[in-house]
């Protein structure tokens, strides 16, 4: 029996060092996972679109370099079972580490400070890591484990069995 060799799913994106890049990014990456038929709870949906708005906004906000551009990536493994996302800037890897949110004037929490440790609570895994130019902020998640067949699919195979299968008909026996 041959089967068809899955392989990873990849798609990358270079984008401007913008705060609109960030909903461009979110949107980006959702899409993708629809193109790809990657069927998931929307409970992950939500938290895998918080993870990459918190990464890319950390990295529009805090990126120091000279670099206008960020560059990131999705990649679905060839199983299926795990998503990876991450985005590179030209910030040396130093920045940023989860701190503890702070109070500002008139006693109100500071808007910054949470991103971090969200993508810690919602993410399988996540690290920084240095690069050539800079560094690299990735976040795992995992998929769901069930047969990702799409819908149409399923569709298509059912409307398949059901024409193959041999019409059976049931005559009631006389009785005595």
């Amino acid at each position: 029996m041959t089967g068809t060799a899955l392989h990873a799913l990849a798609r990358t994106w270079v984008v401007v060092r913008d705060p609109s890049s960030v909903p461009l990014v979110r949107r980006r990456v959702v899409d993708q996972l629809t193109a790809w038929q990657i069927e998931m709870p929307t409970e992950l949906t939500d938290d895998i679109r918080l993870v990459v708005s918190e990464l890319v906004t950390n990295a529009v906000r805090y990126d120091t370099s000279d670099t206008p551009t960020l560059t990131t990536q999705v990649v679905v493994a060839p199983d299926r079972s795990e998503l990876y996302f991450e985005v590179q800037d030209g910030t040396p890897p130093d920045l940023p580490t989860p701190r503890p949110a702070r109070w500002g004037p008139e006693d109100e929490l500071t808007v910054g400070g949470r991103g971090l440790l969200l993508v810690a609570a919602r993410a399988k895994r996540w690290n920084i890591e240095p690069t050539e130019g800079g560094k690299r902020v990735w976040a795992t998640f995992a998929l769901p484990t069930t047969p990702n067949i799409p819908q149409r699919v399923r569709d298509t195979v059912r409307a398949h069995v059901r024409r193959a299968a041999p019409r059976i008909r049931i005559h009631a026996l006389p009785t005595k």
